[in-house]
C-alpha cells in the first residue's frame, strides 16, 4: 500500500486495520504466553504519574507526622491511607486539589498512596538525604511508619528511639 493509498483511506477502513492489528498484538502475546507458561503484563504509566506521586507524597508524609505527633506511635498504612483521602477531600472543598484531564478531582487509589508511602522510605527517591519517614518491621506482613529519627535533635532523637526500642 502506497502512502497516498493510505492517506486516502475512510475512517471505517482504519478502524477495521486498528482492530486487526490490536488482535495481531493481542494473538502475539498468546502465543508468548504459551512458550514461556506465563505472561508479563504491559506496564501502563500515565502521562502525569510523576506529578500525581509528587501531588501524594507530601500527604503521605504529612498523615505520618501528624500520627506521630498527636498519638507519640507509628503509623499503619490504612491509617495513612484515611488520613491522606481525607486531606484531599479537605483540599478537594477547598480548590487547591489536583483535576483530571476531564476537570474531575483527581483521588489517589489505594496503590498510589502505597507506592508513594513506599517511595518516602526509599532511599533512591532521596539522594544524599535522609528519607521523610522509615518503615518498621513488625512481622512478614505487618509494618508501620514514623517519621525518621535522623532529621531530629540528638534529644528528640534518642526519645524516639527509646519509642521503638519499646515497641
Amino acid at each position: 500500500m502506497s502512502l497516498d493509498e493510505f492517506l486516502n483511506l475512510t475512517d471505517e477502513q482504519k478502524q477495521r486495520i486498528e482492530r486487526a492489528l490490536a488482535a495481531e498484538h493481542q494473538l502475539y502475546h498468546i502465543m508468548e504466553a504459551l512458550k514461556k507458561g506465563f505472561l508479563e503484563s504491559e506496564k501502563v504509566i500515565p502521562p502525569d504519574f510523576a506529578e500525581r506521586m509528587n501531588a501524594v507524597k507530601p500527604l503521605v508524609v504529612r498523615a505520618v507526622y501528624a500520627i506521630w505527633n498527636t498519638e507519640g506511635r507509628a503509623a499503619t498504612k490504612p491509617e495513612i491511607y484515611k488520613w491522606v483521602r481525607k486531606e484531599v477531600q479537605n483540599q478537594i472543598k477547598q480548590g487547591s486539589w489536583k483535576k483530571n484531564p476531564d476537570g474531575t478531582p483527581y483521588i489517589p487509589s489505594y496503590s498510589t498512596i502505597d507506592r508513594c508511602i513506599r517511595a518516602c522510605c526509599d532511599p533512591k527517591h532521596y539522594p544524599n538525604q535522609p528519607t521523610p519517614i522509615i518503615r518498621l518491621v513488625e512481622s512478614r506482613t505487618k509494618c508501620s511508619y514514623m517519621p525518621n529519627p535522623n532529621l531530629f535533635g540528638e534529644e528528640t532523637k534518642q526519645k524516639m528511639l527509646k519509642i521503638i526500642q519499646t515497641r
